[in-house]
């Protein structure tokens, strides 16, 4: 490293207990994580029970949170139920549209072969197509609106794009990317907390 260079360490006690042992200093830059790219893959929130178990039980509880601690790291107010309402509409317009789809579908083919609409409706291709096109229709619209909030990460922390787009990511790979994000921001806001305590 640069002698001339002024860098700030954060002091971290080896043990909540006295001890003689000399204490340990690192960087606080180095709890920031990799400057440019999300430290942690996909796969890696398997290392942290709770955050994975957060993800799995109530993603969108969890996107909330980091919607939450985004804005508050870019300084703006934080609304964490807007944004799990936010998320939480996306879904259900999806499933409400898909379902639209389908009914709109089935009138047509009912009046056109003359088939009571009720049993058209109850059979099981109809009902396939339901799940199909309301499953299809919720997961983009979901992959859309966090989609956008993983751009606002990448942009704020001048994480380039990959191959896959970051909405297309959160409409099949959604709870892994929530836990990625997770893990992601919560480095930047304990990096920052120990930055804002040294001045």
């Amino acid at each position: 490293p640069n002698p001339m260079e002024k860098i700030d360490y954060q002091q971290l006690p080896t043990s909540d207990k006295e001890s003689t042992a000399p204490m340990e200093y690192v960087p606080v830059a180095a709890l920031a994580g990799v400057e440019g790219a999300f430290e942690d893959s996909l796969l890696d929130c398997f290392n942290d029970a709770p955050i994975c178990l957060y993800g799995a039980a109530c993603t969108p509880c969890l996107y909330a949170a980091n919607k939450s601690k985004l804005q508050k790291l870019e300084g703006a107010p934080e609304t964490p139920c807007l944004s799990f309402w936010h998320l939480t509409c996306a879904s259900a317009a999806g499933d409400l549209l898909g379902g639209c789809i389908v009914a709109a579908a089935a009138a047509l083919v009912a009046a056109s072969t003359k088939m009571p609409p009720a049993a058209l409706l109850a059979a099981p291709a109809t009902q396939a197509a339901h799940h199909l096109a309301s499953s299809s229709l919720s997961a983009t619209f979901r992959g859309t609106v966090a989609g956008s909030t993983r751009r606002q990460i990448r942009a704020k922390y001048s994480i380039p794009d990959e191959p896959v787009t970051d909405e297309v990511l959160h409409c099949f790979c959604m709870p892994l990317a929530v836990c990625q994000e997770a893990r992601f921001l919560q480095k930047k806001a304990i990096a920052l907390e120990l930055s804002q305590a040294q001045q």
